[in-house]
Protein backbone atom coordinates (compact mmCIF):
# COMPACT_ATOMS: atom_id res chain seq x y z
CA UNK A 1 0.00 0.00 0.00
CA UNK A 2 2.75 2.54 0.93
CA UNK A 3 4.29 1.99 -2.07
CA UNK A 4 1.50 2.57 -4.32
CA UNK A 5 0.94 6.09 -2.17
CA UNK A 6 4.18 6.70 -3.18
CA UNK A 7 4.21 6.13 -6.12
CA UNK A 8 3.97 9.35 -9.08
CA UNK A 9 0.45 10.46 -10.53
CA UNK A 10 2.66 9.15 -13.87
CA UNK A 11 3.47 5.52 -12.77
CA UNK A 12 -0.16 5.41 -11.09
CA UNK A 13 -1.67 6.21 -15.12
CA UNK A 14 0.38 3.91 -16.61
CA UNK A 15 -0.10 0.81 -14.28
CA UNK A 16 -3.92 1.45 -14.62
CA UNK A 17 -3.62 1.84 -18.57
CA UNK A 18 -1.62 -1.47 -18.40
CA UNK A 19 -4.59 -2.75 -16.42
CA UNK A 20 -7.09 -1.72 -18.63
CA UNK A 21 -5.47 -3.09 -21.69
CA UNK A 22 -4.73 -6.39 -19.88
CA UNK A 23 -8.34 -6.27 -18.74
CA UNK A 24 -9.82 -5.63 -22.59
CA UNK A 25 -7.59 -8.34 -24.04
CA UNK A 26 -9.19 -10.30 -21.62
CA UNK A 27 -12.48 -10.18 -23.13
CA UNK A 28 -11.66 -10.20 -26.65
CA UNK A 29 -9.68 -13.28 -26.83
CA UNK A 30 -12.67 -14.74 -24.97
CA UNK A 31 -14.93 -13.61 -27.78
CA UNK A 32 -12.68 -13.53 -30.38
CA UNK A 33 -9.96 -15.98 -29.84
CA UNK A 34 -6.28 -15.35 -30.45
CA UNK A 35 -6.01 -15.30 -34.00
CA UNK A 36 -9.54 -13.24 -34.33
CA UNK A 37 -8.33 -10.54 -32.11
CA UNK A 38 -5.81 -7.21 -33.12
CA UNK A 39 -3.60 -5.29 -30.68
CA UNK A 40 -5.15 -2.71 -32.87
CA UNK A 41 -8.58 -3.48 -31.85
CA UNK A 42 -7.65 -3.65 -28.26
CA UNK A 43 -6.53 -0.23 -28.56
CA UNK A 44 -9.24 0.90 -30.48
CA UNK A 45 -11.87 -0.43 -27.92
CA UNK A 46 -9.70 1.92 -25.10
CA UNK A 47 -9.69 4.38 -27.23
CA UNK A 48 -5.63 4.39 -27.48
CA UNK A 49 -3.52 4.44 -30.70
CA UNK A 50 -1.42 1.06 -31.17
CA UNK A 51 1.69 2.71 -30.60
CA UNK A 52 0.02 3.45 -26.93
CA UNK A 53 -0.24 -0.10 -26.41
CA UNK A 54 3.00 -1.64 -27.74
CA UNK A 55 4.28 1.25 -25.49
CA UNK A 56 3.41 -1.42 -22.29
CA UNK A 57 3.07 -4.86 -24.31
CA UNK A 58 5.58 -5.87 -27.58
CA UNK A 59 3.48 -7.78 -29.11
CA UNK A 60 -0.18 -9.65 -28.56
CA UNK A 61 1.90 -12.71 -27.42
CA UNK A 62 3.15 -10.70 -24.78
CA UNK A 63 -0.23 -9.86 -23.34
CA UNK A 64 -1.40 -13.38 -23.90
CA UNK A 65 1.20 -14.86 -21.91
CA UNK A 66 1.04 -12.11 -19.23
CA UNK A 67 -2.89 -12.86 -19.10
CA UNK A 68 -2.04 -16.73 -18.14
CA UNK A 69 0.91 -16.14 -15.97
CA UNK A 70 -2.32 -14.41 -13.77
CA UNK A 71 -2.96 -17.91 -12.74
CA UNK A 72 -2.23 -18.76 -9.42
CA UNK A 73 -2.73 -22.43 -8.17
CA UNK A 74 -1.28 -24.11 -5.07
CA UNK A 75 1.94 -26.26 -4.35
CA UNK A 76 1.97 -29.10 -2.65
CA UNK A 77 2.65 -28.52 1.44
CA UNK A 78 6.55 -28.50 2.16
CA UNK A 79 6.91 -31.28 4.26
CA UNK A 80 5.46 -33.42 1.52
CA UNK A 81 2.09 -34.66 0.99
CA UNK A 82 1.31 -37.60 3.81
CA UNK A 83 -1.77 -39.22 3.49
CA UNK A 84 -4.22 -40.22 0.35
CA UNK A 85 -6.14 -37.29 2.31
CA UNK A 86 -3.94 -34.59 2.12
CA UNK A 87 -3.30 -36.18 -1.79
CA UNK A 88 -6.85 -35.67 -2.21
CA UNK A 89 -7.72 -32.43 -0.57
CA UNK A 90 -4.20 -31.08 -2.74
CA UNK A 91 -5.33 -32.43 -6.41
CA UNK A 92 -9.32 -30.52 -5.44
CA UNK A 93 -7.45 -27.98 -4.48
CA UNK A 94 -5.57 -27.40 -8.09
CA UNK A 95 -8.47 -28.81 -9.88
CA UNK A 96 -10.60 -25.36 -8.38
CA UNK A 97 -7.57 -23.05 -8.49
CA UNK A 98 -8.16 -23.11 -12.38
CA UNK A 99 -12.04 -22.73 -12.19
CA UNK A 100 -11.31 -19.89 -11.01
CA UNK A 101 -9.60 -18.77 -13.97
CA UNK A 102 -12.54 -20.61 -16.48
CA UNK A 103 -12.64 -18.16 -18.97
CA UNK A 104 -8.70 -17.73 -19.40
CA UNK A 105 -9.02 -21.75 -19.15
CA UNK A 106 -11.34 -21.75 -22.05
CA UNK A 107 -9.45 -19.05 -24.32
CA UNK A 108 -6.31 -21.88 -23.93
CA UNK A 109 -8.48 -24.75 -24.64
CA UNK A 110 -9.89 -22.81 -27.91
CA UNK A 111 -6.24 -22.18 -29.10
CA UNK A 112 -4.60 -25.39 -28.43
CA UNK A 113 -7.04 -27.15 -30.58
CA UNK A 114 -5.08 -25.00 -33.49
CA UNK A 115 -1.41 -24.84 -33.36
CA UNK A 116 -0.81 -22.05 -30.53
CA UNK A 117 2.82 -22.42 -29.48
CA UNK A 118 2.69 -20.12 -26.86
CA UNK A 119 0.01 -21.70 -25.13
CA UNK A 120 1.35 -25.13 -25.53
CA UNK A 121 4.31 -24.06 -23.93
CA UNK A 122 2.25 -22.39 -20.79
CA UNK A 123 -0.14 -25.91 -21.22
CA UNK A 124 3.33 -28.31 -21.13
CA UNK A 125 4.54 -25.96 -18.27
CA UNK A 126 1.16 -27.03 -15.96
CA UNK A 127 1.51 -30.90 -17.06
CA UNK A 128 5.06 -31.04 -15.78
CA UNK A 129 4.34 -28.87 -12.66
CA UNK A 130 1.07 -30.66 -11.45
CA UNK A 131 3.43 -34.40 -12.37
CA UNK A 132 6.13 -33.79 -10.42
CA UNK A 133 4.04 -32.81 -8.01
CA UNK A 134 1.94 -35.98 -7.73
CA UNK A 135 3.84 -38.91 -8.65
CA UNK A 136 5.78 -38.27 -5.31
CA UNK A 137 2.67 -39.00 -2.99
CA UNK A 138 1.50 -41.50 -5.25
CA UNK A 139 4.50 -43.56 -5.67
CA UNK A 140 4.70 -43.45 -2.08
CA UNK A 141 1.08 -44.13 -1.20
CA UNK A 142 -0.06 -46.77 -4.00
CA UNK A 143 3.37 -48.19 -5.20
CA UNK A 144 3.08 -49.71 -8.54
CA UNK A 145 0.18 -48.41 -9.25
CA UNK A 146 1.29 -44.71 -8.98
CA UNK A 147 1.93 -44.52 -12.84
CA UNK A 148 -1.52 -45.30 -14.03
CA UNK A 149 -3.35 -43.39 -10.97
CA UNK A 150 -1.58 -40.26 -11.96
CA UNK A 151 -2.64 -40.44 -15.77
CA UNK A 152 -6.26 -41.64 -14.55
CA UNK A 153 -6.09 -38.23 -11.67
CA UNK A 154 -4.70 -36.38 -15.08
CA UNK A 155 -7.06 -37.41 -17.87
CA UNK A 156 -9.66 -37.22 -15.30
CA UNK A 157 -9.71 -33.74 -13.71
CA UNK A 158 -9.03 -32.45 -16.90
CA UNK A 159 -12.09 -33.72 -18.48
CA UNK A 160 -14.09 -32.72 -15.69
CA UNK A 161 -12.73 -29.06 -16.15
CA UNK A 162 -13.23 -28.76 -19.62
CA UNK A 163 -16.29 -30.47 -19.68
CA UNK A 164 -17.55 -27.93 -17.27
CA UNK A 165 -16.57 -25.06 -19.51
CA UNK A 166 -18.38 -26.43 -22.72
CA UNK A 167 -21.32 -27.03 -20.90
CA UNK A 168 -21.99 -24.32 -18.81
CA UNK A 169 -19.66 -21.48 -20.57
CA UNK A 170 -19.18 -18.09 -18.62
CA UNK A 171 -21.45 -20.35 -15.54
CA UNK A 172 -18.92 -22.64 -14.79
CA UNK A 173 -17.60 -20.79 -11.82
CA UNK A 174 -20.88 -20.50 -9.99
CA UNK A 175 -21.70 -24.21 -10.83
CA UNK A 176 -18.41 -25.46 -9.60
CA UNK A 177 -19.71 -23.53 -5.93
CA UNK A 178 -22.07 -26.10 -5.36
CA UNK A 179 -21.81 -28.38 -2.89
CA UNK A 180 -23.17 -31.22 -5.62
CA UNK A 181 -20.87 -30.33 -8.08
CA UNK A 182 -17.68 -30.55 -5.23
CA UNK A 183 -19.36 -34.27 -4.49
CA UNK A 184 -19.16 -35.10 -7.82
CA UNK A 185 -15.46 -34.03 -8.37
CA UNK A 186 -14.14 -36.10 -4.99
CA UNK A 187 -16.34 -39.02 -5.99
CA UNK A 188 -15.00 -39.65 -9.37
CA UNK A 189 -11.19 -38.99 -7.87
CA UNK A 190 -11.88 -41.23 -4.93
CA UNK A 191 -12.65 -44.19 -7.10
CA UNK A 192 -9.39 -45.22 -8.75
CA UNK A 193 -8.18 -44.15 -5.43
CA UNK A 194 -9.94 -47.03 -3.93
CA UNK A 195 -12.04 -44.56 -0.94
CA UNK A 196 -15.01 -45.25 -0.27
CA UNK A 197 -17.96 -42.75 -1.50
CA UNK A 198 -21.30 -43.37 1.05
CA UNK A 199 -24.16 -42.96 -1.32
CA UNK A 200 -25.43 -39.18 -2.09
CA UNK A 201 -28.18 -37.32 -3.72
CA UNK A 202 -27.23 -36.63 -7.12
CA UNK A 203 -28.35 -33.38 -8.39
CA UNK A 204 -29.14 -33.20 -11.77
CA UNK A 205 -26.03 -30.80 -13.07
CA UNK A 206 -26.84 -30.11 -16.65
CA UNK A 207 -28.45 -27.13 -18.03
CA UNK A 208 -31.63 -27.20 -19.87
CA UNK A 209 -31.29 -27.25 -23.49
CA UNK A 210 -33.35 -27.26 -26.13
CA UNK A 211 -33.55 -30.27 -28.66
CA UNK A 212 -31.25 -30.13 -32.05
CA UNK A 213 -33.76 -29.94 -34.10
CA UNK A 214 -35.36 -26.72 -31.87
CA UNK A 215 -32.48 -24.51 -32.18
CA UNK A 216 -32.56 -21.88 -34.31
CA UNK A 217 -29.64 -19.50 -34.23
CA UNK A 218 -30.31 -15.76 -35.46
CA UNK A 219 -28.94 -14.67 -38.90
CA UNK A 220 -27.99 -18.23 -39.85
CA UNK A 221 -28.59 -19.19 -43.50
CA UNK A 222 -30.09 -22.88 -44.18
CA UNK A 223 -28.59 -24.74 -46.10
CA UNK A 224 -30.33 -25.21 -49.58
CA UNK A 225 -32.30 -28.65 -50.02
CA UNK A 226 -30.82 -29.12 -53.17
CA UNK A 227 -27.13 -28.13 -53.05
CA UNK A 228 -25.94 -26.27 -56.23
CA UNK A 229 -23.67 -27.28 -58.84
CA UNK A 230 -21.34 -30.26 -58.65
CA UNK A 231 -20.93 -32.21 -55.61
CA UNK A 232 -17.44 -32.82 -56.19
CA UNK A 233 -16.49 -29.42 -56.11
CA UNK A 234 -19.06 -28.92 -53.24
CA UNK A 235 -17.26 -31.31 -51.41
CA UNK A 236 -13.49 -29.94 -52.02
CA UNK A 237 -15.44 -26.41 -50.10
CA UNK A 238 -16.16 -28.33 -47.73
CA UNK A 239 -13.46 -30.14 -46.59
CA UNK A 240 -11.11 -27.25 -47.07
CA UNK A 241 -13.54 -25.04 -44.52
CA UNK A 242 -13.66 -27.82 -42.22
CA UNK A 243 -9.53 -28.41 -42.16
CA UNK A 244 -9.18 -24.75 -41.99
CA UNK A 245 -11.82 -24.31 -39.57
CA UNK A 246 -11.23 -26.38 -37.10
CA UNK A 247 -7.17 -25.31 -36.75
CA UNK A 248 -7.54 -21.90 -37.41
CA UNK A 249 -11.06 -21.36 -36.11
CA UNK A 250 -13.96 -19.53 -37.80
CA UNK A 251 -13.09 -15.33 -37.35
CA UNK A 252 -9.58 -16.22 -38.92
CA UNK A 253 -10.45 -18.20 -41.62
CA UNK A 254 -11.32 -16.20 -45.01
CA UNK A 255 -13.54 -17.11 -47.73
CA UNK A 256 -10.13 -16.32 -50.18
CA UNK A 257 -7.84 -18.85 -47.82
CA UNK A 258 -10.39 -21.60 -48.20
CA UNK A 259 -10.94 -20.89 -51.81
CA UNK A 260 -6.98 -21.14 -52.29
CA UNK A 261 -6.59 -24.27 -50.33
CA UNK A 262 -8.83 -26.19 -52.94
CA UNK A 263 -7.99 -24.55 -55.84
CA UNK A 264 -11.00 -22.25 -56.52
CA UNK A 265 -11.48 -18.61 -57.08
CA UNK A 266 -13.37 -17.02 -54.32
CA UNK A 267 -16.38 -16.03 -56.56
CA UNK A 268 -16.29 -19.74 -57.62
CA UNK A 269 -16.73 -20.86 -53.56
CA UNK A 270 -19.18 -18.26 -53.54
CA UNK A 271 -21.44 -20.12 -55.76
CA UNK A 272 -21.97 -22.96 -53.87
CA UNK A 273 -21.82 -20.89 -50.31
CA UNK A 274 -23.10 -16.93 -50.07
CA UNK A 275 -21.35 -16.86 -46.57
CA UNK A 276 -19.33 -18.48 -43.66
CA UNK A 277 -22.03 -18.54 -42.25
CA UNK A 278 -23.45 -20.81 -44.93
CA UNK A 279 -20.70 -23.34 -44.61
CA UNK A 280 -20.75 -23.48 -41.27
CA UNK A 281 -24.39 -25.12 -41.46
CA UNK A 282 -23.60 -26.89 -44.22
CA UNK A 283 -20.96 -28.40 -42.06
CA UNK A 284 -23.22 -29.06 -39.42
CA UNK A 285 -25.19 -31.28 -41.12
CA UNK A 286 -21.84 -34.10 -40.70
CA UNK A 287 -22.86 -36.63 -38.59
CA UNK A 288 -21.08 -36.11 -35.18
CA UNK A 289 -19.51 -38.76 -32.94
CA UNK A 290 -21.58 -41.34 -31.61
CA UNK A 291 -21.54 -45.06 -29.67
CA UNK A 292 -20.56 -47.94 -32.37
CA UNK A 293 -23.78 -49.73 -33.08
CA UNK A 294 -21.27 -52.43 -33.13
CA UNK A 295 -20.28 -52.66 -29.27
CA UNK A 296 -22.43 -54.95 -27.68
CA UNK A 297 -22.99 -54.58 -23.73
CA UNK A 298 -21.37 -57.41 -22.26
CA UNK A 299 -23.63 -59.26 -19.33
CA UNK A 300 -21.50 -59.39 -17.29
CA UNK A 301 -18.78 -56.65 -17.81
CA UNK A 302 -15.20 -58.64 -18.65
CA UNK A 303 -12.30 -56.99 -19.52
CA UNK A 304 -12.45 -57.94 -23.57
CA UNK A 305 -15.59 -55.96 -22.96
CA UNK A 306 -14.07 -52.91 -21.62
CA UNK A 307 -11.34 -52.78 -24.18
CA UNK A 308 -14.05 -53.11 -27.02
CA UNK A 309 -15.55 -50.23 -25.64
CA UNK A 310 -12.33 -48.23 -25.23
CA UNK A 311 -11.35 -49.34 -28.80
CA UNK A 312 -14.90 -47.92 -29.90
CA UNK A 313 -14.43 -44.98 -27.80
CA UNK A 314 -10.95 -44.01 -29.33
CA UNK A 315 -11.76 -44.60 -33.08
CA UNK A 316 -15.12 -42.71 -32.91
CA UNK A 317 -12.62 -40.04 -31.44
CA UNK A 318 -9.91 -40.00 -34.04
CA UNK A 319 -12.39 -40.39 -37.31
CA UNK A 320 -14.15 -37.05 -35.89
CA UNK A 321 -11.07 -35.46 -35.02
CA UNK A 322 -11.71 -32.42 -36.91
CA UNK A 323 -15.67 -32.11 -36.69
CA UNK A 324 -14.31 -32.42 -32.75
CA UNK A 325 -12.00 -29.71 -32.64
CA UNK A 326 -14.54 -27.61 -34.88
CA UNK A 327 -17.98 -27.98 -32.23
CA UNK A 328 -15.62 -27.09 -29.36
CA UNK A 329 -14.34 -24.12 -30.62
CA UNK A 330 -17.87 -22.79 -31.57
CA UNK A 331 -19.40 -23.96 -28.45
CA UNK A 332 -16.60 -21.58 -26.91
CA UNK A 333 -17.84 -18.63 -29.09
CA UNK A 334 -21.19 -19.43 -28.64
CA UNK A 335 -22.63 -21.34 -30.85
CA UNK A 336 -26.37 -22.57 -29.90
CA UNK A 337 -25.84 -25.47 -32.91
CA UNK A 338 -22.61 -26.67 -32.39
CA UNK A 339 -23.74 -26.89 -28.74
CA UNK A 340 -26.63 -28.82 -28.60
CA UNK A 341 -24.76 -31.07 -30.68
CA UNK A 342 -22.45 -31.75 -28.74
CA UNK A 343 -24.57 -32.01 -25.51
CA UNK A 344 -26.92 -34.30 -27.81
CA UNK A 345 -24.08 -36.49 -28.56
CA UNK A 346 -22.66 -36.61 -24.74
CA UNK A 347 -26.33 -37.74 -23.65
CA UNK A 348 -26.12 -40.72 -26.32
CA UNK A 349 -22.37 -41.63 -24.73
CA UNK A 350 -23.67 -41.00 -21.26
CA UNK A 351 -27.31 -43.53 -22.12
CA UNK A 352 -25.00 -45.83 -23.83
CA UNK A 353 -22.52 -45.91 -20.80
CA UNK A 354 -25.24 -46.76 -18.32
CA UNK A 355 -26.66 -49.45 -20.18
CA UNK A 356 -23.28 -50.92 -20.60
CA UNK A 357 -22.13 -50.48 -16.99
CA UNK A 358 -25.70 -51.11 -14.99
CA UNK A 359 -25.52 -54.87 -15.53
CA UNK A 360 -22.27 -55.06 -13.03
CA UNK A 361 -22.55 -52.11 -10.59
CA UNK A 362 -25.96 -50.36 -8.49
CA UNK A 363 -27.44 -47.66 -9.63
CA UNK A 364 -25.24 -45.23 -7.72
CA UNK A 365 -21.74 -47.16 -8.58
CA UNK A 366 -23.02 -46.67 -12.22
CA UNK A 367 -23.32 -43.30 -12.64
CA UNK A 368 -20.38 -42.56 -10.49
CA UNK A 369 -18.82 -44.39 -12.75
CA UNK A 370 -19.95 -43.25 -16.01
CA UNK A 371 -19.24 -39.27 -14.70
CA UNK A 372 -15.85 -40.52 -14.60
CA UNK A 373 -14.86 -42.43 -17.41
CA UNK A 374 -17.02 -40.33 -19.46
CA UNK A 375 -14.72 -37.15 -18.04
CA UNK A 376 -11.37 -39.86 -18.42
CA UNK A 377 -11.95 -40.23 -21.93
CA UNK A 378 -12.28 -36.87 -22.66
CA UNK A 379 -9.67 -35.64 -20.65
CA UNK A 380 -7.27 -38.20 -22.53
CA UNK A 381 -8.86 -37.06 -25.97
CA UNK A 382 -8.34 -33.58 -25.65
CA UNK A 383 -4.82 -33.44 -24.26
CA UNK A 384 -3.91 -35.67 -26.80
CA UNK A 385 -5.35 -33.26 -29.50
CA UNK A 386 -3.48 -30.02 -28.31
CA UNK A 387 -0.65 -32.28 -27.87
CA UNK A 388 -0.99 -33.35 -31.79
CA UNK A 389 -2.30 -30.73 -33.28
CA UNK A 390 -1.71 -32.06 -36.33
CA UNK A 391 -1.62 -36.16 -36.64
CA UNK A 392 -4.05 -36.49 -33.55
CA UNK A 393 -6.38 -39.75 -35.89
CA UNK A 394 -2.62 -41.13 -36.39
CA UNK A 395 -1.33 -40.80 -32.64
CA UNK A 396 -5.12 -42.07 -31.28
CA UNK A 397 -4.38 -45.09 -33.40
CA UNK A 398 -1.42 -46.25 -31.80
CA UNK A 399 -1.12 -49.11 -29.29
CA UNK A 400 0.52 -46.77 -26.77
CA UNK A 401 -2.66 -44.43 -26.76
CA UNK A 402 -4.97 -47.03 -26.59
CA UNK A 403 -3.17 -49.44 -23.72
CA UNK A 404 -3.35 -46.27 -21.80
CA UNK A 405 -6.54 -44.91 -21.91
CA UNK A 406 -8.06 -49.01 -21.78
CA UNK A 407 -5.89 -48.72 -18.61
CA UNK A 408 -7.14 -45.72 -16.92
CA UNK A 409 -10.81 -46.55 -17.86
CA UNK A 410 -9.50 -50.36 -15.90
CA UNK A 411 -8.36 -48.48 -13.00
CA UNK A 412 -12.09 -46.27 -12.89
CA UNK A 413 -14.54 -49.18 -13.42
CA UNK A 414 -12.31 -51.81 -11.62
CA UNK A 415 -11.46 -54.68 -14.13
CA UNK A 416 -8.04 -55.91 -14.32
CA UNK A 417 -6.69 -54.95 -17.57
CA UNK A 418 -5.89 -57.87 -20.03
CA UNK A 419 -2.03 -57.81 -21.84
CA UNK A 420 -2.04 -55.62 -24.54
CA UNK A 421 -1.96 -58.82 -27.05
CA UNK A 422 -5.52 -59.70 -25.85
CA UNK A 423 -6.96 -57.00 -25.97
CA UNK A 424 -7.54 -56.51 -29.71
CA UNK A 425 -5.35 -53.27 -29.93
CA UNK A 426 -2.06 -53.23 -33.12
Amino acid sequence: MGQLASSSPRERNAAQTRRAILDTARELFRRNGYAGTTVHSIAERLNLTDPAVYYHFHSKQQLWQELLDDVVVPTPPPEGVQSVAELVDWLLGFFFAYVEHADLMAMLLREQLGTDRASARYREQVESFYETAAAEPLARLYGERSEVLLQTMTAMLSGMFWDGILTFGAGFRDVACRQSFRERVYRAVALPLGLHCDPVAREPLAPQLSPLASVEPPERIAPAAHPRGRSATRSRILEAAMELFSTNGVDATSIRAIAERCGLTDPAVYYYFPSKAALLDALWEVQTERPSANTAPPEPLTAKGLATLVDAMIDSAATMDSQLRLMIRQVLAGDEVALAMRNESSAQWRTYLVSFLSGSFGETETADRVDAILAATMGAVLLAQMGHPVDFPAYARTSTFREATLAIVTAIVGVPCLPPEQTGFR
